[in-house]
C-alpha cells in the first residue's frame, strides 16, 4: 500500500512544523489539515510513533481526556490571567505545557471520584433495568430456548 512507503517521520514533522506555524495565527487551518494527514499514518501504520501512543501511559491519559475536555478551560483561564500572562512564544509554550499538566492532575481527580462511580452507576442501572424488563415479561425467554434473552427495542 501507498502508506507504506512514506515513513511516519514526514508526516509527523509537517504536523509539528504547522503547530508551531500556527502560533502566529493565520496558520491554524494548516494544523487542521496537517493532523488529518497525519491520522491515517498513525491509525493504519505500525511505527515508533503508533506504538508509544498505544503505550499504557497514553492509554492512561486517554482514560482521562473527557474530564480534560470538561476542565481545560477553567485551568487555562486560571494559568493565564493569574500566573503567567503570554507575551512571546516562550511564555505561550510554558502557560501549554503547565495547562496540560494542571488539567491532567484535575482530570484525574475528576476520573477517580466522579468518572468510574459515575460509570459503576450507570451500568449498575443498566443491568437492574434490563433484569426488571425481562421478569416482568415472562414467556419471552424460556430456558434452552432460541430466543435471545434481550428485551426488544420497539416494545
Amino acid at each position: 500500500a501507498w502508506i507504506d512507503r512514506i515513513p511516519v517521520g514526514i508526516p509527523f514533522t509537517l504536523w509539528v512544523f504547522s503547530y508551531l506555524f500556527s502560533l502566529s495565527g493565520p496558520f491554524r487551518v494548516s494544523f487542521i489539515v496537517a493532523t488529518a494527514v497525519l491520522l491515517p499514518f498513525l491509525l493504519l501504520k505500525e511505527s515508533w510513533l503508533s506504538r508509544i501512543l498505544g503505550s499504557g501511559a497514553c492509554k492512561w491519559i486517554g482514560k482521562r481526556t473527557y474530564s480534560m475536555y470538561l476542565f481545560h478551560a477553567f485551568v487555562l483561564s486560571a494559568i493565564e490571567e493569574h500566573l503567567i500572562h503570554p507575551v512571546s512564544n516562550i511564555r505561550y509554550l510554558a502557560v501549554v505545557a503547565t495547562v496540560y499538566g494542571g488539567t491532567l492532575c484535575v482530570a484525574a481527580l475528576a476520573y477517580v471520584v466522579l468518572e468510574k462511580p459515575s460509570i459503576s452507576w450507570g451500568r449498575k442501572l443498566s443491568r437492574e433495568y434490563t433484569t426488571a424488563r425481562l421478569r416482568s415479561s415472562p414467556g419471552r425467554f424460556q430456558e434452552g430456548s432460541e430466543a435471545s434473552p434481550e428485551p426488544a427495542l420497539n416494545a
